[in-house]
């Protein structure tokens, strides 16, 4: 799908609406089944498993939803005739690398019930988070500057939106699955854990992170 940015195809974008069609009929259908299982005699234990699918069914809906609304700014560049700067292009690519990251690392945990590499997955959501909290400002200053057009401008800020997002609900799917396995599902307060610099994993993920994402922005120390 990103590729649609370099270079737009509608044959892809018609298979990303379809494919997001068919993830909304099976979140209704998954949820309509874990809704029945939870309305007969299960245990706590099971009864905690059924709300956490529920959950994960949610995000990774969502994270469709996303998916495309950004189609929909490749769309929109395209119909328009717009692009965007060079300074632009290079930072959504790095940005797109960053949130491809994030979901590789996230499906892993999830399909494999894998907790190592859930644990990898906010520290890049955090350099993710802080990519789009910087880059967007530098957007803006290029927008004041006439450096851009308002239009391909406002399809960027967009963009940087919705990834942002994708890798948010990523990042949930993650943290979900580091809950179950600790049996705490207070995802804010391990968050919050984490983000006091106690934890050396996290710190460790985190300087990688901004070392490969953050450091060619020119913003490493960020």
């Amino acid at each position: 799908m990103v590729g649609l940015f370099d270079r737009y195809d509608s044959e892809t974008a018609a298979n990303v609406t379809h494919r997001e069609e068919l993830l909304d009929k099976m979140e209704v259908a998954i949820s309509d089944y874990l809704i029945k299982i939870s309305d007969h005699e299960v245990t706590e234990s099971e009864g905690r498993a059924v709300s956490e699918l529920l959950k994960f069914t949610t995000e990774y809906e969502r994270i469709g939803d996303y998916t495309v609304n950004l189609m929909e700014c490749a769309q929109q560049l395209h119909d328009q005739e717009l692009a965007f700067s060079s300074l632009a292009r290079q930072e959504s690519a790095l940005l797109f690398g960053a949130v491809e990251r994030v979901q590789a690392l996230s499906n892993a945990a999830f399909f494999n019930a894998d907790l190592s590499q859930a644990e990898k997955v906010e520290p890049l959501e955090e350099t993710v988070d802080r990519m789009c909290e910087i880059v967007r400002e530098k957007h803006i200053g290029r927008l004041k500057a006439g450096e851009c057009s308002i239009e391909s401008g406002i399809v960027f800020l967009d963009l940087l939106t919705n990834a942002e997002r994708v890798s948010d609900h990523c990042s949930n799917v993650a943290a979900r699955i580091v809950g179950m396995e600790a049996d705490d599902l207070d995802a804010h307060a391990r968050k919050a854990g984490l983000l006091a610099g106690q934890d050396a994993a996290f710190n460790a993920g985190l300087a990688a992170a901004k070392s490969k994402y953050l450091a060619p922005l020119g913003i490493a120390g960020a």
